[in-house]
């Protein structure tokens, strides 16, 4: 398998016919390269440093072709699919695990026929096989507040994880359950205050290792910071940009596009290029039940009745992407939830092979979850498996299922799951172009104009907490998409995005402006600078491959830097022309405009945008590096730390964060059982957000809730009468009356706590129908302290 598809799958477009893969040679064993010496008379040697050198992996295969033509063509088509760069191979015998590695011909392959057999070469500069699961570490937080991450690493290398944190944000997030809910506006302005602001976090394991980003300095009193976020807008959702919004952020306000081109039309939400948002639809298929009255999947695992221990869960839930006319992508979580392993049943629980089957519009789709030999402790364990359902209509838009989950190699039946029908998928309409996530996007009115025309929205910026207009030293980070459509003919769309930093006399501080306005794919990012164009300008690919471009403007140090794909400049410093005295930025200015009656653009507009600055000295104060909202990566095989700031789509790379002095080489995680630590100010998360509860959210508390004429029966759920008993009704009693039944409803170990708006707990909980009647009525207490996580791959030799 050569990046997820195999050339011998004849619904792969990899597939090559006639091609056959014989055997492979060096996946299995990797001589270590050691350096030694000689050390007086003693016998032997000393070693002195060990290292596992560079992998070749040789493929035979054979070809076969019917003439010279289709021999040829086959063979030009391999060719192809071998010229690439670190690229996933995936071996059918073990299919659970991958290299990285660059394919190439080594020897020329016989002449003059057109059966032949071969050899090719994957080079892996990087030796080392990874599981293609990705784990997340088990966490739980100490009595210091501290999170705590446990991981029983079962791979023979050590491994480098992936440490993560999530700052508090007072924002919602978006998931499969509100994802179309409008009553999600992510407005601006939203008073984030100091909710989740951070000076320092850290990674740690017992024996000192440590990896330390932000100023330690300020770790233990709050500073006074220098440049509080004013303003943070996204446009991500449906109803971003409603009414109250539009107040905020004014459109077509005339004069203030740098380009002087008239302004017509106006901004809307958009998909895109299609009118619909068809892109990509998600369900559950079984563990969950739908709530009417919430309109929201909530949580019910399954399980045999028949199971030994330990008692094992299940929940799958789907996303489908990238429908064609005959084929949709297929990504489902499979979740198991395994309840307590005790030392009597451990070691026999270890042996247990769990293989989840997925038939989808009739075939069948098999994934390994858990393998043989390895340790699953009680918790929820969840497997991502994405296949490709092929051989269908254009029309088809509703898919049959059945799942079950075979068990193998331990005694008894932990872990089984009988076949049982799934609830129906639901997948994608069929259009030319596949649509994306929202966007604000212009229309530009009639095409009469020669030159540019397009449409501008305007931020004017509020006060500070001193009442002060405007700032001199400030940052601007901003989320855009820009880039043309994905059809051949598209090459002759053509636009143009500004940002613009402005003072009150509509004068450009500071900007910059991609466009592209001639056949093609190649654009040009150009900057802006005291009205004037800097001479600087950097080229890039805007095809469709990538369309999402990161800018950064910082004023106060005079410098622009911008991220598009693998595109990337370092910060620009603005050249020393002063054409006017004020630098004082009042507003915000984005702008979108046509070229002629040239097609526009697929993909141009603003994903989000925020402004912090402050304009008085900041001398005295203090940059604190992590706000509400941000996410801190660190890649601890890469050693690289990127931060994705208030709701960007890509994070941008931050090594002065702490990529030196780190210990990325020796925190890792060895075979065995391992604990990762963590850390962060003294000050941060000590002021709780008391937020009011939403009425799509779920009921945070064990209850038994009521069932309803739509929920079908299943003999996997179990069912309780109205005085909260168990009971075993027949399908036929079931059906007779469902709303006679009723399911239980865990909260799990982290049950909500509900209080009143000053953050008072109530000293008896409200019941699932009291807080269902009102949710409105009911706060809750959110810790602001940032949140941790650790992902990860078991690698092996």
């Amino acid at each position: 398998m050569i990046n997820g598809e195999y050339i011998e799958d004849e619904n792969s477009p990899l597939y090559i016919e006639g091609y056959r893969t014989l055997y492979t040679k060096g996946r299995e064993s990797l001589k270590k390269d050691l350096k030694t010496e000689e050390i007086g008379s003693r016998n032997g040697t000393k070693i002195k440093t060990t290292r596992y050198p560079e992998r070749e992996i040789v493929v035979g295969f054979q070809l076969v072709a019917e003439d010279n033509e289709s021999f040829r063509s086959a063979f030009n088509k391999l060719n192809g699919i071998l010229d690439r760069e670190e690229s996933q191979f995936i071996f059918h015998d073990e299919e659970d695990m991958f290299f990285i590695g660059t394919p190439y011909f080594e020897a020329d392959i016989e002449e003059g026929r057109n059966a032949v057999k071969g050899e090719w070469t994957i080079y892996c500069q990087d030796p080392f096989k990874y599981s293609v699961d990705e784990y997340e570490a088990e966490s739980f937080t100490d009595t210091d507040g501290n999170t705590t991450m446990m991981v029983e690493y079962g791979g023979t290398v050590p491994a480098h994880p992936t440490f993560k944190a999530s700052f508090y944000t007072t924002k919602p997030e978006v998931d499969e359950t509100n994802a179309d809910d409008t009553s999600y506006q992510g407005n601006e302005d939203e008073k984030l205050g100091e909710l989740g602001n951070c000076g320092y976090v850290a990674f740690f394991d017992s024996n000192e290792h440590i990896l330390q980003f932000g100023d330690p300095d300020i770790s233990i009193e709050k500073p006074e910071e220098a440049h509080p976020i004013r303003v943070s807008q996204e446009f991500t959702q449906a109803g971003n940009f409603g009414s109250a919004i539009q107040q905020l952020w004014k459109p077509n306000q005339s004069g203030t596009g740098y380009s002087g081109a008239p302004i017509e039309g106006g901004f809307y939400e958009s998909y895109g290029a299609n009118s619909t948002p068809s892109g990509t639809t998600s369900g559950a298929i079984i563990g969950y039940k739908w709530d009417a009255k919430k309109k929201t999947w909530v949580s019910s695992p399954v399980s045999d009745s028949s199971g030994s221990a330990p008692s094992v869960k299940y929940k799958m839930y789907y996303k489908a992407t990238g429908r064609t006319a005959s084929s949709v992508k297929l990504t489902v979580d499979i979740t198991a939830v395994v309840g307590s392993v005790s030392g009597k049943v451990k070691k026999n629980w270890k042996k247990a092979k769990l293989e989840a089957v997925i038939t989808v519009a009739g075939k069948s789709h098999t994934k390994t979850i858990k393998s043989g030999g390895k340790s699953w402790g009680k918790g929820s364990h969840k497997v991502p498996y994405t296949f490709t359902v092929s051989d269908l209509n254009p029309g088809t838009i509703d898919l049959s299922c059945k799942v079950e989950v075979k068990e193998s190699g331990a005694k008894g039946s932990a872990g089984k799951l009988s076949s049982r029908s799934g609830n129906t998928i639901t997948i994608p309409t069929y259009t030319d172009k596949t649509p994306t996530n929202y966007f604000l996007k212009a229309s530009y009115g009639n095409v009469t104009q020669s030159g540019w025309h397009g449409a501008t929205i305007t931020r004017e910026l509020p006060p500070d907490e001193n009442g002060t207009v405007g700032s001199e030293t400030y940052s601007i980070d901003a989320s855009v998409k820009f880039s043309i459509g994905s059809s051949a003919n598209d090459v002759t769309q053509c636009g143009m995005l500004e940002i613009m930093a402005l003072n009150k006399s509509n004068d450009i501080v500071a900007g910059i402006r991609a466009y592209k306005s001639s056949r093609g794919k190649n654009a040009t990012i150009q900057y802006v600078w005291q009205n004037e164009v800097v001479d600087k300008k950097t080229t890039f690919n805007a095809d469709n491959k990538n369309s999402n471009l990161t800018v950064q403007i910082e004023g106060g140090w005079f410098r622009i830097a911008y991220k598009f794909g693998n595109a990337t400049s370092e910060f620009y410093p603005f050249p020393a022309i002063y054409n006017f005295e004020d630098t004082n930025v009042t507003k915000v200015v984005i702008a979108t405009y046509q070229w002629k009656a040239q097609p526009p653009m697929d993909w141009l507009g603003i994903r989000n945008i925020s402004f912090y600055g402050r304009p008085e000295s900041t001398e005295s104060k203090t940059e604190i590096p992590f706000h509400n909202g941000d996410i801190l990566t660190a890649d601890g095989k890469t050693a690289t730390v990127t931060m994705l700031r208030h709701g960007s789509d890509e994070g941008t790379n931050r090594p002065d964060l702490g990529a030196l002095g780190n210990d990325w080489e020796t925190l890792v995680l060895s075979p065995g059982t391992n604990s990762v630590h963590t850390s962060y100010s003294a000050w941060a998360g000590q002021q709780p957000y008391i937020r009011r509860c939403r009425s799509d959210e779920a009921y945070g508390r064990d209850y038994y809730q009521q069932l309803d004429s739509d929920t079908p029966y299943d003999s996997g759920v179990e069912y309780y009468n109205s005085s909260k008993e168990r009971v075993y009704p027949t399908e036929e009693e079931y059906n007779a009356s469902p709303t006679s039944y009723y399911q239980f409803m865990d909260a799990g170990t982290n049950p909500t706590v509900y209080c009143n708006s000053s953050g008072t707990v109530y000293s008896t909980q409200p019941t699932y129908e009291q807080w269902v009647a009102n949710p409105s009525e009911y706060y809750v207490s959110e810790s602001t302290a940032p949140k941790f996580s650790m992902t990860y791959r078991e690698v092996f030799i």
